[in-house]
């Protein structure tokens, strides 16, 4: 495997930057904050719903307010990954389109039938046909910095969401947002390419199941984080990975758990944190000790911060170190993603 001490070999395999880019995750929260707060000065609207409409990297930021709003919001937040909208959608509807390039075609589609059903509607894009459609419909759209993989972009693509529901009075998120800024600052300096594998828990990990097939389980607010590092798994470390959710798990994939017989394939990652429901603590030390502990390597990563989005943002962190440094040590460059590249070309000329 590559050393992944050696900065030279990092930046000769990372092409892409990649790295680079995620070790400057907590200013581009800032900035995001920035771009966000100027066009929403004066916003408001009273929904009875929000649908938070993307795909892949554009969605993990739906995934995550909707799991902060749970305990904080008394209308719906639900993500939408998909061409069409729920019947419930409606003029009373606040539907946020988010697409990083502007124009995948799922959420073009949700952004139309959306306007079609007179659902007030907030764009978020770099550009593209997204951003063309909200100036024609006069849509307040919110334009972010282009260039980056849609993963890479991640800040820009939450933070406006959660200014969006503070701007309604859902709940006051911008001391939320400054901690995390300053969370994740600490844990640049923990996690980042020059720290040395001995003193960087993100590529300890990525050492101890680099080999394996991940299972990543969450519970509450660290269930979409548990997706992420799964998706930042598939996409970056170019990996096959799983992921579940406490106590669900409990209620199926337990049962596998206890009858696989070669479980010595797998590696098991629990996200931790401080809002944990009692229950919950429980069932994750029970199932650790009657099946998980099959698996030759178990690790639990806890969460840093006080605030609800500190704790989750901390968890996703170090997931998308640990699959740019997977990727590093299989000497592949974690950004290209040529079989999705393939696949859009192939959809767009069904199109023709």
């Amino acid at each position: 495997m590559v050393d992944i001490d050696n900065l030279n070999e990092m930046r000769r395999i990372d092409a892409s930057g990649l790295l680079g880019l995620t070790e400057r995750f907590p200013e581009q929260l800032k900035e995001a904050s920035q771009i966000a707060e100027k066009k929403l000065s004066g916003f408001s609207y009273e929904p009875e719903n929000i649908i938070i409409c993307g795909m892949g990297g554009s969605a993990i930021g739906g995934d995550i307010v909707s799991a902060w709003a749970w305990e904080k919001y008394g209308v719906p937040v639900i993500v939408n990954r998909d061409y069409t909208l729920p019947a419930f959608c409606k003029q009373k509807s606040l539907v946020i389109t988010a697409s990083y390039s502007g124009n995948t075609e799922e959420t073009i589609s949700a952004y139309d039938e959306a306007i079609k059903r007179g659902a007030r509607v907030v764009a978020i894009s770099s550009g593209g046909l997204l951003e063309k459609k909200a100036v024609a419909d006069g849509v307040l759209h919110i334009k972010i910095p282009a260039g980056m993989p849609p993963r890479g972009a991640t800040a820009y693509m939450l933070v406006p969401q959660l200014l969006i529901l503070g701007a309604i009075g859902v709940s006051e998120c911008t001391s939320e947002i400054e901690e995390s800024i300053a969370v994740c600052r600490k844990q640049k300096e923990a996690l980042c390419g020059e720290k040395p594998t001995d003193r960087n828990p993100a590529k300890g990990i990525a050492k101890r199941i680099v080999n394996t097939v991940p299972n990543i389980f969450g519970n509450g607010i660290s269930a979409p984080i548990a997706k992420r590092w799964r998706t930042q798994l598939n996409e970056n470390s170019k990996m096959i990975a799983r992921e579940d959710v406490f106590p669900e798990m409990n209620h199926n994939d337990t049962v596998g758990w206890s009858g696989d017989a070669q479980p010595q394939r797998f590696s098991v990652v629990i996200l931790r944190h401080k809002y944990e429901f009692e229950r919950n603590k429980m069932r994750i030390e029970l199932t650790k000790s009657l099946v998980l502990n099959r698996a030759p390597t178990l690790i639990e990563v806890w969460a840093e911060g006080t605030s609800t989005l500190a704790n989750m943002l901390s968890l996703m962190y170090v997931g998308d170190f640990v699959s740019i440094y997977i990727a590093l040590l299989r000497d592949i460059d974690p950004t290209p993603v040529p079989v999705i590249e393939q696949l859009k070309k192939l959809l767009a000329e069904k199109k023709a």
